[in-house]
């Protein structure tokens, strides 16, 4: 009689086990899944970053190219350059020479522009 009382408590104690088990189971298996679509995420999200953060360096470095030349802009020498190249303007004492064919003949204006 004792034996046929406690077989009903074992049965429910080995499906209770058994729920527990594949409860937990069914969890971490889905807590896997769910952290390597997040990991998954993650890397693509990292890569966007660096494509964006290579955008940053590529516009701080032209950023900073662009502030040179502005510096150069402001300088007796740009001034110069582009009088020269523009308008024709000679230093004193300088002469100007242009090509044609392969020979050399002096430009049309051999003096030296006041002012630029």
């Amino acid at each position: 009689m004792q034996k046929q009382r406690n077989e009903p408590i074992r049965r429910e104690i080995f499906v209770r086990f058994r729920l527990i088990f594949f409860s937990a189971f069914a969890f971490l298996l889905v807590f896997i899944i769910m952290m390597s679509v997040q990991s998954a995420g993650l890397r693509r999200a990292e890569s966007a970053v660096a494509g964006e953060l290579e955008k940053v360096h590529a516009a701080n470095a032209r950023t900073a190219e662009l502030e040179r030349h502005l510096a150069f802009t402001q300088t007796y020498e740009y001034v110069a350059q582009e009088a020269r190249s523009r308008f024709g303007y000679m230093e004193q004492d300088e002469r100007r020479y242009s090509m044609e064919d392969g020979t050399v003949q002096p430009a049309a204006y051999p003096f030296p522009m006041d002012g630029i």
